[in-house]
């Protein structure tokens, strides 16, 4: 389409004007067609901690743990360390009387030994809780909850019982340490030999292994920082 107009010389200017077809707010047709694929894509891909990931394990639980819990390792170790409240057990048990300096140190070993082997069996217990959680039985997923809930709570409790238990028998043990003797059996200071040496050095290998975490926590932001490279300061 053509058009004239008059400049200021008095010449006429010619416009050519250009039609173009154009489309407004015609979406393409490709953005408005849904992908069947797409949409088996969002019914199927499960949430994090929903239901339908296949184990129905709660979302207050993190991951770490359940991993940690359910993990053969994790069961080997308890079982091993389990040795130690048995052989407290025994101890305690067999020697009981024949510490006459200290009559609560065979009781302190008997205790720890009985409420040590209910601590073991509260962990094993937990690691096979978490292995019966089910995508197929909701009913056994909330009785698995449960049992969680309830050895959390006897862990806890025992494990609150057992550091105040400790505290009663590093007083004890070391108490008498300075007057104990192993040679006359009438006297009030002995202790039989076997009793206090293995209360002694157990207690003194608990307080290493409680100091050590605490320790490595303590340096461990320091050792980051002493490896962290110094940012290169350029001249001006």
């Amino acid at each position: 389409m053509n058009s004239q107009q008059v400049n200021e010389s008095g010449q006429p200017t010619r416009f050519v004007t250009t039609n173009y077809p154009t489309t407004v707010g015609t979406p393409s047709s490709s953005s408005n067609t849904a992908s069947p694929f797409d949409d088996n894509m969002k019914e199927e891909t499960p949430l994090k901690g929903d239901a339908t990931d296949g184990s129905h394990i709660p979302r207050y639980i993190p991951s770490s743990v359940v991993v940690l819990f359910r993990s053969t390792m994790f069961i080997t170790f308890i079982v091993i360390i389990s040795i130690i409240p048995i052989i407290q057990l025994i101890i305690g048990t067999h020697y009981k009387g024949q510490c006459p300096i200290n009559q609560h140190i065979p009781t302190y070993l008997f205790v720890s030994g009985i409420c040590g082997i209910i601590l073991v069996l509260c962990f094993i217990m937990m690691s096979l809780t978490f292995l019966c959680f089910s995508e197929n039985s909701t009913a056994l997923s909330i009785v698995a909850s449960c049992g969680i809930c309830f050895n959390v709570l006897i862990s806890s409790l025992l494990s609150t019982f057992l550091f105040i238990w400790f505290i009663f028998g590093c007083i004890w043990v070391f108490g008498a340490k300075k007057h104990v003797q192993y040679n006359d059996k009438g006297s009030p200071t002995y202790c039989n030999v076997t009793l206090y040496r293995f209360s002694f050095w157990l207690l003194i290998l608990s307080i290493i292994l409680v100091i050590l975490p605490c320790i490595a926590c303590c340096c461990s932001p320091c050792f980051v920082l002493c490896r962290k490279p110094k940012k290169e300061t350029n001249p001006a």
